[in-house]
């Protein structure tokens, strides 16, 4: 349990009253609160029970429904997902808001899990109740992440059955079997508002979002077919990464976790980087659980796509493949869920989705929010893909919409940065070189995009994008373009997501052994906008390499660069990610189409566009503008001045704009800076002047009273000397207590127990901090001095 120094604050207050003060202080000028408090305040009965809510996986139907499993069936893994209290989630969205903003001091001070747990966990306490709970219904807790926001348990469904209040039934559906809870679950009263879900008690699995692989037999650049496919070395010349390359910035010291739910060969893997021309780099595999569910060919390519694109785009970072089993357990959510609970990388990339309303449905929403915040709040940065039915996600793999406009998760949580897709839009201009180089890459330059839209007749396939029915419009997503419709908007960036126009090329199920071919001189070539969020999360590893820290959610500074002129996006103005919708079906207008069409600035089809990458990482914020201090801790007194030398550099040469502002400091205490703006780089001098004096705390005929740091003392010398004031002991008490007032006195803690109203003057240390912002063509930067004034 965390424990908080307990600090008594100076204040004027009348004797009389002392006792009363020690039982209870304000927040204020009070006590630090301790760590989580027990929030389970009886023994759990189950006598009565609540509902979680909606719990039921949307397959989980009658007409799919084949009785209860048997009595030997076991739940692999599944989580007990807990809540915050009201005063933790308060204060969780204010620290989110706090290491996002760089004017505050605690921008980027990113927390470790057995931090997070501390403050936002439960309480040991509760822990140990609901951990003998649910083994006294046979289940087994294989694990209380540091977090101590989840448990995670296994054992037999008819434990599970018992403590949950619902049965384990086994279903049928599209000759595919599956197990899933077939009632909603309970937990006893005892736990309302304690336990919020529990995920894992089916394995309906959640679904890659990429588009069915190709195999195709023209070369890379085919003069007769026109047809072109993406190396790693395309990718880096069309999103502009060789001249991070050149300059180091490679990935090194960086690592990505990749969630997925199947094991991989490492020789597809070794295949893709030497017919790339990359140098060797394994990924580690992580399994999570005990059982490995082998290598599953329906997951197998998608994996393979985002070990080794990821590990493309950053090609000396250390990648970590999590996979669970996704027939006994959550599977990819499982690998997800752990990357965040042992704070695996500072970057996550998950290429797999469901829409809001299944999410929902399931209870699996509420788990991805709670996953999102501490992500961000131990600087771990979420990727995830748009989805690829279009506006439509809730029909992903069908022919035609049906259940209306729909986004996908965990795209949509505020917490994750969701990427969407685009497709090459050549026209006339010459993009492409006639023939590979070395590296089998043959893209001359940024080619021109549209957003992707690929849906035929026979389905729909195109970037998904739209508005969240679940989460609020943050404030950071504002800007040209942005809808004005209150909710949470997708994707925020986009990158060439087609399979047809132009693919990117993979390695899976042996297929490269010849290059990037098989032995007929077939590639084997993806799409969709999964191939987009493992790009992208080597994209932001980069970030990371060159700014020397996890950047955490990186959405603000995504919107906060594109409304600069800075912007290192590309604008896709045309396209729609518009799908055939049935008549008469769920929000089917007369035209029998729904979805949103790309525009200047932010879109719901293409975000803000794809990403030159080395704009990106030279502009963003504190990059553009970096401030170094001589010093970041002062001292000086009252009535006198202080300086401090600070070098400040925009490394793109821009003007720079100086301010600095005062907190915690004594009232008329200034700070100025000299010079007050330069160009590209140099030093200003920070002048802190404190006055001489600062008003004191009086309390008319009641004398002073200072209570100083020396609480330890100080609360056994105000409780005696406010008694003998009160009760007016008997002389040789009363000598005994104006002696142990002039020792606590002493001591730091300054008392006057008399009725008269004499006074003292006193100069206590105060600690505050000035402030020093840059501002450069609309991106700031921000360090904050501490300055202890006696």
């Amino acid at each position: 349990m965390r424990s908080y120094s307990k600090q008594l604050s100076s204040a004027a207050i009348l004797c009389r009253i002392v006792a009363v003060a020690l039982v209870g202080l304000t927040a204020g000028g009070g006590w630090a609160q301790g760590g989580p408090k027990d929030r389970i305040a009886s023994t759990i009965s189950g006598q009565s029970r609540v509902s979680l809510g909606q719990s039921v996986h949307p397959l989980a139907r009658a007409e799919f429904d084949q009785g209860v499993v048997g009595s030997d069936f076991r739940i692999g893994r599944a989580t007990l997902q807990l809540t915050l209290s009201d005063a933790q989630q308060s204060d969780l969205t204010q620290l989110l808001d706090e290491v996002n903003n760089p004017l505050s001091p605690n921008y980027h001070h990113w927390l470790k899990p057995e931090q997070f747990g501390q403050r936002f966990g439960a309480s040991p306490s509760d822990l140990a109740k609901i951990t003998a709970w649910l083994q006294s219904h046979g289940l087994t807790v294989e694990e209380v992440p540091a977090g101590a926001t989840r448990i995670i348990f296994s054992g037999p469904a008819s434990g599970v059955a018992t403590a949950f209040g619902t049965e384990i039934h086994s279903y049928l559906v599209n000759g595919t079997s599956h197990f899933a809870n077939a009632k909603a679950v309970t937990v006893p009263a005892e736990l309302g508002g304690v336990v919020g879900g529990v995920r894992g008690l089916y394995n309906f699995r959640m679904k890659p979002r990429s588009v069915a692989r190709r195999t195709l037999a023209p070369q890379f650049t085919s003069s007769i077919t026109n047809l072109h496919f993406l190396a790693p070395d395309d990718f880096a010349t069309i999103y502009n990464l060789k001249g991070l390359y050149n300059s180091g910035i490679n990935g090194t010291g960086q690592s990505i976790a990749i969630a997925g739910q199947t094991d991989i060969n490492l020789t597809d893997v070794e295949a893709f980087r030497a017919a790339a021309g990359l140098a060797a780099n394994d990924p580690q595999k992580v399994l999570v659980g005990t059982s490995n569910p082998g290598v599953l060919t329906s997951d197998e390519d998608e994996a393979n796509l985002d070990v080794e694109w990821s590990g493309a785009v950053a090609p000396k970072a250390t990648i970590y493949y999590l996979f669970a089993d996704p027939n006994k357990a959550g599977g990819v959510s499982d690998a997800l869920q752990y990357a965040v609970d042992h704070n695996q990388a500072p970057v996550i990339s998950i290429s797999y989705g469901e829409c809001e309303a299944t999410a929902t449905s399931d209870g699996w929403a509420k788990q991805l929010a709670s996953l999102g915040q501490q992500a961000n709040a131990q600087g771990q940065t979420i990727i995830a893909p748009s989805g690829d039915s279009g506006a439509a996600d809730c029909d992903n793999g069908a022919a035609v919409a049906i259940h209306g406009l729909a986004v996908d998760m965990p795209a949509s949580l505020p917490y994750v940065t969701g990427v969407g897709g685009t497709e090459f839009n050549e026209g006339t201009g010459i993009y492409w070189s006639a023939s590979n180089n070395a590296n089998n890459g043959s893209a001359l330059q940024y080619i021109p995009e549209i957003a992707w839209n690929d849906s035929t007749s026979s389905g729909l396939s195109a970037t998904g994008g739209g508005k969240s029915i679940l989460y609020p419009k943050p404030a950071w997503q504002s800007g040209t373009g942005v809808p004005s419709d209150g909710m949470r908007d997708v994707p925020d960036v986009a990158f060439s997501a087609s399979v047809s126009h132009d693919g990117y090329l993979i390695c899976s199920q042996g297929s490269c052994t010849n290059g990037f071919r098989d032995s007929a001189t077939y590639l084997n070539v993806i799409g969709g906008t999964s191939t987009g969020a493992p790009s992208f999360a080597g994209i932001v590893a980069l970030l990371n390499q060159k700014m020397g820290a996890a950047q955490g959610n990186i959405n603000s500074g995504l919107y906060g660069l594109a409304s600069s002129s800075l912007s290192p996006f590309h604008d896709v103005t045309s396209g729609n990610n518009s799908v055939t919708c049935r008549s008469n079906s769920t929000g089917c207008p007369g035209s029998l189409s729904i979805g949103y069409s790309a525009g200047t600035g932010y879109d719901l089809a293409t975000g803000l566009g794809s990403v030159d990458a080395s704009a990106l990482v030279s502009n963003w914020w504190g990059t553009s503008v970096t401030i170094s201090p001589a010093s970041s801790i002062l001292t000086t007194t009252r009535g006198s001045s202080l300086t401090n030398v600070l070098t400040i550099s925009s490394p793109g040469g821009y003007t720079i704009a100086l301010t600095c502002q005062i907190s915690g400091m004594p009232t008329g205490t200034t700070c100025g800076l000299s010079p007050t703006s330069l160009t590209g780089s140099g030093t200003s001098t920070l002048t802190v002047t404190v006055p001489a004096t600062s008003a004191a705390l009086r309390h008319p005929g009641s004398g002073w009273l200072v209570l100083g740091a020396n609480v330890g003392f100080g609360i056994v010398g105000v409780v005696i000397c406010g008694l003998g004031c009160r009760r007016k002991l008997a002389r040789p008490y009363l000598s005994v207590v104006l002696g142990l007032c002039l020792v606590f006195a002493a001591a730091g803690v300054g008392l006057s127990c008399g009725g008269g109203s004499s006074s003292a003057s006193s100069k206590n240390t105060t600690t505050g901090t000035v402030t020093v912002v840059a501002n450069s063509q609309g991106v700031s930067h921000s360090v904050p001095i501490t300055v202890t004034v006696n």
